[in-house]
């Protein structure tokens, strides 16, 4: 069952609004423990922790972030639950807009996951290859999952916050971070005409640049890809 682990002391409205994602995401019944911590780790060595403000993992199928605070070391235990979400702090406490777009976008990774597992490991793979195949766009929403999550963080913030809320999120990262201005500006160009096709522009983009993939999977052990079920499914 799932579980929200709330480090920081969240008012009631808070915690309702977090609730309320998990809700919308149809998620509710996985084996999720979702952790809002009580700090951003900058001096960590793990760029997880110290880099990004938020991530999704697969525990049951074994990973694992060693260089974890211990906290989270309990909770990464497939006795425990079989996915995990980690916010970081500076979400966790920030605008409510920000933690829905934040929550909506990992849970949307999680639901990646449940629906398409076989995908999980080639997404990574074409974050990897960024540079060496042809992504439609620089940032990370070029990846075909990123959009789709992007996709459901918009439509999250705008259905449980309104459209008032969107505009005030945007505006907060754009004054946060001077690249968050270009980023938005694409990202909501294109969704409007985004038609939830992420799993078939993920196989096409895979079929299309075969051999740089084979050749990444030859050097890094552990990686593999379907090729005759991706064929199967590619129009």
């Amino acid at each position: 069952m799932m579980q929200v682990i709330w480090r920081i002391e969240a008012e009631p409205k808070r915690c309702a609004i977090a609730d309320q994602v998990i809700a919308e995401s149809g998620l509710a019944a996985e084996s999720l423990i979702v952790v809002l911590d009580d700090s951003d780790y900058e001096d960590c060595p793990n760029p997880r922790y110290s880099k990004d403000i938020a991530w999704y993992m697969n525990i049951r199928s074994g990973q694992l972030e060693e260089m974890s605070p211990e906290h989270m070391l309990e909770v990464m235990d497939p006795q425990r639950c079989d996915h995990l979400i980690w916010v970081s702090k500076r979400v966790a406490v920030g605008s409510f807009s920000r933690l829905v777009w934040v929550l909506a976008h990992e849970l949307r990774h999680l639901r990646q996951e449940i629906e398409y597992p076989e995908l999980s490991t080639t997404n990574l793979l074409i974050k990897r290859l960024s540079k060496q195949v042809p992504l439609k766009s620089k940032y990370q929403f070029g990846v075909p999952a990123e959009l789709d999550a992007e996709w459901a963080a918009y439509q999250t913030v705008v259905k449980i916050l309104g459209n008032d809320a969107l505009n005030a999120f945007v505006t907060e990262e754009c004054q946060r971070d001077e690249k968050a201005e270009p980023y938005y500006k694409e990202l909501f160009v294109l969704l409007p005409d985004y038609c939830e096709d992420w799993v078939q522009q993920t196989k096409k983009l895979l079929c299309e640049n075969r051999k740089i993939f084979e050749r990444s999977c030859e050097d890094n052990v552990g990686t593999s890809i379907d090729w005759g079920k991706l064929y199967g499914s590619v129009e």
